[in-house]
């Protein structure tokens, strides 16, 4: 299944294209179709390839069925990972409510937290309002520091104001030998004073990118992302 699924993408997917737009159509038909498989195969590795198939699949029942993955918990992250690439504005309501969504258990749960990395990357300013509902509101630790490191990026107060807290409160996602949390960018501590941005005086001014790193949030997969068309 996982050989199939793989050699069906690279056609759908290759550069330049081998299949008529007819051909496409049908090789498009038959992986949305092979669902059911998938999912009864049960192999989490030939899920996310299918899922990051569906990703590229100009069929709007792709991204339906990805929608559908993603409302019964089954392929989560790598299905909103695959979603975030059609840049579909009618998605980002959708994405604003998982990422605020209430805490079921463990607020340390990861399952959202690439989200907001994936969706600056594909709705660039658009987003930015989300995530700065989504770092006030979100329940889960990693989504707000994820959030955060992408308002950082933007120059947004709001990020800014959230290192300042971290460092301030010592909050535990801070490593312990390094300046700034969660600052995506060397000097953010300096940037923070310079705009007037809440930073404290006392805040360190460089090791931005290793307290990045000492984040321990997952780094988002898209090595599977479909090949330009």
């Amino acid at each position: 299944m996982s050989g199939a699924i793989t050699g069906v993408t690279r056609l759908l997917f290759a550069d330049p294209p081998l299949l008529s737009a007819e051909d496409r159509a049908r090789a498009e038909d038959a992986l949305i179709s092979t669902a059911p498989n998938v999912q009864r195969g049960g192999d989490p590795q030939t899920g996310n390839k299918y899922a990051s198939a569906l990703g590229g699949v100009r069929d709007p029942r792709a991204r339906d069925l990805l929608w559908d993955f993603v409302n019964r918990n089954v392929l989560v992250e790598q299905s909103l990972m695959a979603i975030t690439w059609s840049k579909n504005p009618a998605d980002l309501p959708r994405f604003a409510a998982l990422l605020e969504s209430p805490v079921k258990g463990d607020e340390m749960q990861r399952t959202y937290a690439s989200l907001p990395f994936a969706i600056r990357r594909a709705y660039g300013d658009a987003a930015l309002a989300v995530l700065e509902s989504a770092l006030q509101k979100s329940g889960h630790v990693w989504v707000r520091t994820n959030c955060a490191r992408e308002l950082v990026e933007a120059g947004r107060k709001s990020g800014f104001a959230f290192i300042a807290q971290a460092i301030e409160q010592d909050k535990f996602y801070r490593r312990e030998d390094d300046a700034v949390c969660p600052g995506a960018l060397s000097g953010t501590a300096r940037r923070g004073r310079q705009q007037g941005l809440g930073v404290p005086q006392s805040a360190p001014m460089t090791r931005g990118i290793a307290a990045v790193q000492s984040i321990a949030a997952p780094a988002p997969n898209f090595d599977s992302a479909p090949i330009a068309r």
